[in-house]
């Protein structure tokens, strides 16, 4: 069925109250579209299931789709979320931010500015009114939910197995580096020696050690004051016992 609506400059395909300037419809619980082709190729705009989705007639494939939940799907056809990619490449965005400003809703903005230097990536944590949060990252569990493992709070405190901070006695000190744990320590591993050494907490006792045959040294103004070497022995105001 063919359908001209003059009055309302509408034309109808398949229906005879075209809704929209044009408007195809089925009365079949089958897919239904729009092709649209040119001498390079052609790609259908789909309806079926309850789905929209684009068809890539050449390379038959469905690049773009929003399922029956109104999840929205690029490179799947089973989002998994609001917003699900699933391309085998990287995903670019490559807008320039440098000049906007974010809106006052809480939610997570991304994006690249290139109006400071060579340009760097942008990864904000946009709290919105009233609110206190960080920015979290967490790895998956076989259950589906998520373990926490790092996070960059509202004051910009860096946080390593915690979600608080933790001032001691130094009080109320930002920003801060927190690592936590049964065991916290930092680990510094030197590439071109394949040396370590370490800084934690183990048994109620901090220590600073190394794991290989090397000195400890200490200094102020950028120069030494205080070396323990890789005996143990204790030399102030010089590198040797000679």
């Amino acid at each position: 069925t063919l359908v001209v609506d003059s009055t309302n400059n509408r034309v109808g395909i398949g229906t005879s109250s075209p809704a929209q300037t044009l408007h195809v419809s089925s009365s079949a619980a089958t897919s239904n579209g729009i092709r649209i082709s040119n001498s390079e190729g052609s790609f259908e705009a789909r309806v079926d299931a309850g789905e929209f989705y684009l068809y890539d007639v050449d390379d038959n494939r469905i690049p773009f789709l929003i399922d029956s939940s109104g999840n929205v799907g690029i490179g799947t056809t089973s989002p998994n979320g609001g917003l699900h990619v699933g391309v085998d490449d990287y995903v670019y965005l490559a807008g320039n931010v440098g000049s906007a400003t974010l809106d006052a809703v809480q939610g997570l903005a991304v994006g690249w500015n290139k109006s400071n230097g060579a340009g760097e990536t942008l990864l904000i944590a946009n709290q919105g009114a009233g609110s206190t949060g960080g920015l979290a990252f967490a790895t998956n569990t076989s259950g589906g939910s998520y373990n926490e493992r790092m996070r960059i709070d509202s004051s910009g405190n860096l946080l390593l197995g915690a979600t608080s901070t933790n001032n001691g006695g130094f009080g109320s000190v930002s920003p801060q580096l927190l690592v936590a744990g049964t065991m916290p320590q930092v680990a510094l591993h030197e590439t071109d020696t394949d040396k370590d050494g370490y800084i934690g907490i183990s048994g109620s006792t901090m220590f600073i050690q190394t794991a290989d045959a090397i000195p400890i040294r200490f200094g102020t103004s950028d120069a030494e004051r205080m070396r323990i070497n890789a005996s143990g022995n204790l030399f102030l105001g010089t590198t040797d016992s000679t």
